[in-house]
């Protein structure tokens, strides 16, 4: 049969972002219009059983980003799990998505961002910070979204001779706000025109995706609703980090004795501390300072991991690691006291594949 598929592909864990060993494998077969996925799974990690979900890798918006779609779910007992789905091969859960359009499968706890398990079914790398849980709405959206993209800019790489079935007119008064009105969605009076424009540009509406061109749009543009942050607030913001930064380098980085923690480098220039240096950087006020956690990790290893973080559209530029086993209790434990985030570690001088910090950045 010409639509006939077979093959086997194996599963690994990337516990914090790393790919690691192999935990088992899925059997994949295509036939009569059916995609047709089984899963075992042996050697996984959890100190209780856990409810994973199955996902179906999709190529994200952006490069190298993947969209994950949930397929179903598995319970890892004792370290195994079984899983069998089937799916149309065509248009896969009503998305559109064909067989040929997924990179791989995922196995993962969508509250748990630490221990993840991948198998890619083309020569393709992942990074599991670029990977996004969606349901079948946002999958579908995202497709409609790369198709308005792909027709504008096609739009725009016709040569001024070309054919147009309308013509634009620059100077129209209600080319300013006739896509996207003061709080992002399309007007009444946009619904009912039968095409709307935009910086001189004239887009054909359809109204199932009117909202995402408008969203595409003002994106490229820059445009849209923004908080203005007053003068004096900015001010006394680069006032309070001047401040913390010339306290940072005089206490820690004159001198600095920097720790090879990680594998990658979003957490670096990291340094060991002891909570009385803490106590010196930070105001008395701080609640780290007294975190019940953060003090219970550095009597138990002797020291926390200050360092700085890598430039991020939350504006911060610190982090503070607590060091610890990672294991379903102990995050429990560490998100109830602020620190959400963990990061396995390669350091030499602790050999267990499951050390590393729980962080949170400042």
């Amino acid at each position: 049969m010409a639509d006939y598929q077979r093959f086997v592909s194996y599963i690994y864990s990337y516990p914090g972002g790393v790919k690691d060993k192999n935990v088992g494998f899925a059997k994949v077969e295509v036939v009569r219009g059916e995609i047709r996925l089984n899963i075992n799974l042996r050697g996984v990690y959890t100190d209780t059983p856990e409810l994973f979900g199955v996902y179906l890798l999709f190529a994200g918006y952006n490069s190298g980003e993947y969209q994950l779609l949930k397929a179903g779910d598995c319970m890892v007992q004792n370290g195994m799990a079984v899983y069998k789905g089937i799916f149309n091969s065509s248009n896969i859960d009503s998305t559109g998505y064909a067989f040929s359009d997924i990179c791989g499968i995922g196995i993962a706890n969508q509250v748990d961002a630490f221990y993840m398990m991948f198998s890619m079914w083309k020569d393709e790398s992942i990074n599991t910070q670029k990977i996004h849980f969606v349901d079948k709405e946002m999958l579908i959206n995202e497709r409609k979204r790369a198709s308005v993209v792909d027709n504008f800019k096609d739009s725009t790489n016709k040569p001024d001779n070309a054919s147009h079935n309308v013509a634009v007119d620059n100077n129209a008064p209600e080319n300013a706000n006739a896509l996207q009105n003061m709080n992002g969605t399309v007007s009444a009076a946009q619904s009912d025109s039968n095409t709307a424009y935009t910086n001189g540009c004239m887009i054909q509406e359809n109204k199932d995706v009117a909202i995402m061109q408008a969203e595409t749009l003002d994106n490229c543009t820059g445009q849209g609703n923004k908080i203005m942050e007053s003068d004096n607030d900015k001010s006394k913001r680069k006032k309070a980090k001047t401040s913390f930064d010339k306290k940072v380098d005089k206490l820690l980085y004159a001198k600095p004795d920097y720790i090879d923690a990680f594998d990658d480098d979003y957490l670096y220039d990291c340094v060991e501390v002891s909570t009385e240096v803490l106590k010196q950087l930070l105001s008395i006020e701080n609640d780290i300072i007294n975190n019940s956690f953060l003090i219970h990790g550095y009597y138990n290893f002797r020291h926390l991991l200050f360092g700085r973080v890598c430039e991020n559209e939350n504006n911060t530029h610190y982090f503070i690691g607590v060091p610890g086993m990672y294991c379903n209790r102990e995050r429990y434990m560490a998100s109830m006291f602020g620190f959400n985030n963990f990061k396995k570690s390669h350091r030499s001088d602790y050999s267990n594949p499951y050390f590393g910090y729980w962080y949170q950045e400042i």
